[in-house]
């Protein structure tokens, strides 16, 4: 059992522990050496809670159900000043890094697995598979966990949005994990279904873009709003099922139920009255080519300009939105005593 002190410094090594590096990696070494120190001093009175066996686990986890990914997601490294006095930490002088897609990926059942296979833990129909083996009372090991946790599901949504947009080739982690569990594909199919996706879309803000600068406004109205629609679609899409042609007002509606934050709800009414600017525009157009259309041009190009271009505000906004939404795609809520559906 560590002393007083013993115990201060390891939850301050907690507390500062970055866990996941700035290149979005875990170093495996450290984080299961740390998670046997605070389970021995925590007197779990558990036998096989060895470092080394933590380490093998999260190896066969992902050689097993992600061999595709296996040389992408572990990575082994060097350590060219290692002498026997950091054998504690790295016995063989390497140090291995896992990519936080496959702690996104396999996090979950690594966890899990630590407690009921490694540490032979009953399960209980009362408490979680993921953590709910940890006993309330081995505060060091479930304050470790939390924060690991919490750490890798801030640090990947950090990296995923910062990481695509729509003027680079490129596309959300976090969609394309959820995509490849929704459909059953590999990874990688799900990222370049994604990236022909994400490239129609760049192509759309372009089109918008050139229709307005030849002043083909109903054409820019068009094209934003069948933009619009396949991202709401998509939105929706992954909450619930949903009919492929549903209309551009239903699925406004569809939204605004679906809808769990005022951001959304803010940017849902910005659409809904540029769909009720963009009805103004078509009605205005009929009826100028019923009457003498010269009469109304004037009147009928300024609301279709100002349409049109505060279409192109609009998607380029919502186009942010989904991104910053689609870290949201996977469910990384921390469940302490619930059971996962």
């Amino acid at each position: 059992m560590l002393d007083k002190n013993d115990y201060i410094i390891l939850n301050k090594i907690i507390n500062e522990y970055e866990f996941i590096n700035n290149d979005g990696r875990l170093d495996l070494e450290y984080f299961c050496v740390i998670l046997s120190t605070c389970m021995m001093h925590d007197q779990t009175g558990l036998s096989n809670q060895r470092p080394d066996y933590f380490h093998q686990l999260l190896i066969d986890l992902i050689e097993q159900r992600s061999p595709d990914m296996l040389h992408r997601w572990v990575q082994q490294q060097k350590l060219i000043d290692w002498t026997p006095k950091d054998a504690n930490l790295y016995p063989v002088g390497y140090r291995t890094y896992i990519h936080i897609s496959a702690l996104i990926m396999h996090g979950d059942a690594w966890i899990s697995l630590i407690g009921s296979h490694i540490l032979e833990i009953p399960h209980s129909e009362s408490r979680s598979e993921y953590f709910g083996w940890v006993n309330e009372n081995w505060h060091l090991t479930y304050s470790f966990i939390t924060a690991y946790h919490d750490a890798v599901w801030k640090k990947a949504k950090q990296i995923d949005v910062d990481s695509w947009n729509l003027e680079s080739e490129s596309a959300s982690n976090f969609e394309a994990l959820r995509l490849s569990k929704k459909e059953n594909i590999d990874y990688e199919t799900a990222i370049n279904k994604l990236l022909v996706r994400n490239k129609a879309w760049t192509a759309s803000v372009q089109r918008i873009k050139r229709s307005i600068d030849s002043e083909f406004y109903l054409e820019a109205i068009s094209i934003t709003e069948n933009a619009i629609s396949n991202i709401l679609y998509n939105w929706i899409s992954d909450k619930k099922t949903i009919r492929d042609d549903s209309s551009f007002n239903s699925l406004i509606k569809e939204s605004l139920r679906e809808s769990k934050n005022d951001r959304t709800d803010s940017l849902l009414k910005n659409i809904d009255n540029w769909r009720s600017q963009r009805n103004d525009a078509i009605h205005n157009f009929v009826t100028s080519s019923i009457k003498d259309f010269h009469a109304d041009e004037n009147n009928f190009q300024r609301l279709s300009k100002d349409t049109a271009q505060k279409g192109l505000e609009i998607i380029e906004q919502i186009f942010e939105w989904y991104r910053m939404e689609a870290v949201n795609f996977l469910e990384h809520r921390f469940h302490r005593n619930t059971i996962h559906s």
